[in-house]
């Protein structure tokens, strides 16, 4: 009898463990797909007391939505991707190019930190095309898209000439 007792205790325990463990990681998920509208910059953890640690384990990291700072230096056209949502990029052509670079920015970056690099392509002979993601650096909503795969455009990209 006693034994039996124990084991509906564990049992309990495990699950309402479980319903926990579950329930902190699914917040930890949205704060990590939800820019937060501040313009703080970002939390460097080096920074932090004890307390802030433990409160940013607890609560999770609050993420700025990156905003474009800077335009590239030379003519470029902006272009809007028609997808499921629209993204903007920004076009950089070179007469008679060698060709065409897309450049994407990582998580919770944007485009304009990728100007150096395409400023280099630029140089070797290459139009460049920077993508903003949703949610980052152009003005859209502060939602990441929990499938990344249907941001993508759909059907093929035509560049002008």
């Amino acid at each position: 009898m006693k034994r039996s007792r124990l084991w509906k205790r564990l049992a309990w325990s495990a699950g309402i463990l479980f319903l926990l463990l579950n329930l902190f990681c699914a917040w930890h998920a949205w704060k990590f797909t939800h820019f937060t509208n501040t313009t703080a910059p970002r939390t460097n953890p080096n920074r932090l007391s004890a307390f802030g640690k433990l409160k940013t384990v607890v609560v999770g990291v609050d993420n700025p939505r990156p905003v474009n700072n800077s335009i590239p230096p030379v003519p470029y056209k902006t272009i809007i991707l028609q997808s499921d949502y629209p993204l903007e990029a920004w076009l950089m052509s070179v007469p008679k190019s060698k060709g065409t670079v897309v450049l994407f920015h990582g998580y919770s970056g944007k485009k304009s930190s990728l100007i150096d690099r395409a400023m280099i392509l630029r140089e070797m002979g290459f139009n460049t095309l920077l993508v903003d993601f949703r949610g980052s650096g152009a003005p859209t909503v502060t939602t990441l898209p929990l499938v990344s795969g249907k941001q993508g455009c759909k059907g093929r990209l035509r560049l002008p000439p």
